[in-house]
């Protein structure tokens, strides 16, 4: 299973053909997993005419939930010292989410690039 960062959503609803097209198919054969954190994101910075789009998407795709994620998140941040490196709270729960659910995830943010294992991130 993939997860999509919000970076990568936000291609999509850019309406990125680099993106678009891969995520579609991973739509259609259920390949990609719901983090709220990520939909949260989502839904704070959304357009008006994006926020049906976001909550129907939302709303077919499995759900990736894990019981006290904050702080799991919080205490993978501290025993790898992401918040010495830059690496916000919302952005270590995405990190812990991917390694903990066996996922890969599909981001391009600088920061989680650089603090999660390759084995986890994916590239198209």
């Amino acid at each position: 299973m993939i997860i999509l960062d919000t970076s990568i959503w936000i291609e999509y609803f850019k309406r990125n053909l680099d993106y678009k097209t891969i995520i579609d198919d991973f739509l259609r054969e259920k390949q990609i997993l719901a983090f709220d954190f990520v939909f949260g994101e989502l839904m704070q910075g959304a357009k008006e005419h994006e926020k049906a789009k976001i909550i129907n998407i939302w709303e077919i795709l499995p759900k990736l939930n894990i019981s006290g994620i904050g702080f799991y998140a919080g205490k993978y941040s501290m025993e790898n010292k992401l918040r010495e490196k830059g690496v916000g709270l919302i952005d270590c729960s995405i990190i812990y989410a991917t390694i903990s659910s066996k996922s890969q995830l599909w981001t391009l943010d600088k920061k989680i690039l650089n603090n999660l294992d390759k084995q986890f991130l994916y590239k198209p």
